[in-house]
């Protein structure tokens, strides 16, 4: 979608009560997010503070719809359809590099088998290149 002014990601900072980790934050700077409907997730630097527009505000919505604890930052929606999302763990708010967890929305808990140690390693596994066929 587009850049992001580092005074918007501040305020959605101040929003969410934590530092949004280090690789995530340059991320959202460079990009904004990617593909809104099933995709990565960040800020939408045309409505950063519209509901659907920034992390704080999804994270309440899927707090309220689906017990999404708290500091849990949703960074990829493509796992609604297998029944999830993908979310930045920031629980550890002294962990500058915190993992991604896939969150299960049916059962409101993690599926310990989708962990990857932090948003760079989850980049490289959804975006790899795949083998070509044949």
């Amino acid at each position: 979608m587009g850049p992001v002014a580092e005074d918007v990601i501040a305020e959605v900072e101040k929003l969410l009560g934590f530092r949004i980790p280090e690789s995530y934050r340059v991320f959202i700077s460079l990009y904004g997010e990617l593909d809104y409907d099933y995709g990565l997730r960040g800020i939408n630097p045309e409505a950063p503070f519209e509901p659907s527009g920034n992390p704080f505000h999804r994270a309440e919505c899927y707090q309220s719809y689906y017990d999404l604890p708290k500091d849990l930052l949703v960074v990829y929606k493509g796992g609604e359809e297998i029944g999830g999302v993908h979310v930045l763990d920031c629980r550890d708010h002294a962990n500058p590099d915190p993992p991604v967890r896939f969150w299960d929305t049916n059962e409101r808990t993690f599926d310990k088998r989708m962990y990857w140690d932090n948003f760079i390693d989850f980049l490289s596994w959804q975006y790899a290149p795949q083998p070509q066929q044949g």
